[in-house]
Order: C-alpha cells, then structure tokens, then sequence
C-alpha cells in the first residue's frame, strides 16, 4: 500500500529550466509491487502524479509549470496541494466552450468528435492525440501501441519499461490495459489554457520516444532479452534521495 496522499512525508521540490517545478516523494510500497500495478494505482492520483522504482524502492513523482507572473512559491504550494487531495469522481468536467478555447490558443490543428476532439501533432507522431473530458478536467490520451494478444512476459517486461519510462516523461504518465499501452496526460479546469498544451506535446513526447521500443517488446524474443539486462543492470538510485 502506498501513503494516503495527505500525507506529505519528505518531500523534495526542485526548480528545473523553463519554469518547471518537479515534486519527488519516497513511498513505503513493497519494492516487490508489479509495475502493472503501479500503472494501475497511479490512475487514481491526482494531476499527473506517476509512480516510479529505483534500487531503494519506490517514489512518487510529478511536475507543474509556472505560469505567467507566478512565483516559484506559489507553483510550488500548488505542485504540493496535489499531496493532500485525491482525485474527484464527482467533479464536473471541463465545459466544451472552455476546451474549444484552449485548443485555439494550443495553435494546433484539431476537430471535433462526438464526444472527443482529435488533435494533430503531426511533427511529433502520426497518431493524433485525442481530448475527452473528465472529472474536474480533460484528459489527453494517444494508443502507444495496440495487440490482439500478448504474451505473459512480454506484458510483464512492458509494463516494467513503461513504469521506468515515467521518470524522463513530462506532464504524462504511461497506462497499460487488455489490449493497449497510452501515454495520458491532466489538465485541470482551472488552468486549461496554461496546462492544456503541455499536456499534448507531453503525450505526443512520450509516444515519439516510446513507440519503437514498445512495439518491439510485443515480441518474446525481445520481452526475454529485456529481462535479461534488468537483471544484470541496476536500476539507477533516485538522485534526489543521494
């Protein structure tokens, strides 16, 4: 199990180029916890708030940008209230009107579908990444790769890579299900002209560096090599915690 969220514990904020504002937090969950669930726990996190694992175990990590005219304080105390809240199933989500705007303001393409809208980041990766609204919010999402059926270990070897993949994302975290890996993003109501755009060049980040080697572990052959030099090669410690 991990910390309730209102539970701060040892906290390290770090200021990084072009005002981001990244959070790190060691968790007491079992170093012996499946990626897959991990992946699967950080779908009820606030914000973009991300598991990730390291050879002392596990850390909970996110990142806010700061706006214009806003403090490194004020960020930071926004970045940290994402500690003391839980995600709300019963917050509205974000007005159509609202999110029509900040995709103009995003300045990419984008249309409408039904209950979506498709937005092309054509530099980026051919798929286009779709917005749907969600509790207190939007959600970006783009399929990373997709299959009809996998094998145990290569389901097992790709949620391990996309779990390690998470700690070099920005404003994106990876999700795996049945049938597809995605790299998600949130944005808040509140913020959706400053937070919308990051949202989909982190999704479309994710999916142009993901996407080769993702498709490759589908493979067996390719799921046991992975093995093989995870078990060989350490995970790296977190820097943050040195």
């Amino acid at each position: 199990m991990t910390t309730p969220l209102n539970d701060r514990g040892a906290v390290t904020c770090t200021a990084e180029g072009g005002g981001w504002l990244t959070l790190r937090r060691r968790e007491p969950a079992p170093c012996e916890t499946a990626p897959a669930e991990l992946l699967r726990l950080a779908e009820t996190l606030p914000g973009n708030l991300r598991y990730a694992t390291d050879t002392a175990g596990t850390f909970l990590l996110g990142e806010v940008r700061s706006v214009d005219g806003e403090s490194l304080d004020v960020a930071r105390e926004r970045l940290l209230r994402f500690l003391d809240e839980a995600r709300d199933p019963a917050a509205a989500p974000a007005p159509d009107e609202t999110i029509e705007a900040a995709l103009d303001g995003s300045g990419l393409p984008w249309s409408r579908r039904a209950s979506s809208w498709s937005v092309a980041v054509k530099d980026r990766l051919p798929r286009d990444v779709l917005v749907v609204p969600t509790h207190g919010g939007i959600r970006a999402e783009s399929v990373l790769v997709e299959w009809d059926d996998l094998a145990p270990v290569c389901r097992e070897v790709l949620a391990a890579f996309l779990l390690a993949a998470q700690v070099g994302m920005r404003f994106a975290r990876c999700e795996i299900d049945e049938r597809h890996a995605r790299i998600v993003a949130f944005a808040a109501t509140e913020q959706l002209d400053a937070e919308l755009p990051h949202a989909l060049l982190g999704v479309a980040a994710g999916c142009e560096l993901l996407a080769r080697e993702a498709e490759a572990l589908l493979r067996p052959e390719v799921a046991e090599i992975y093995l093989d030099l995870r078990r060989i090669t350490p995970e790296r410690e977190d820097p943050t915690q040195a």
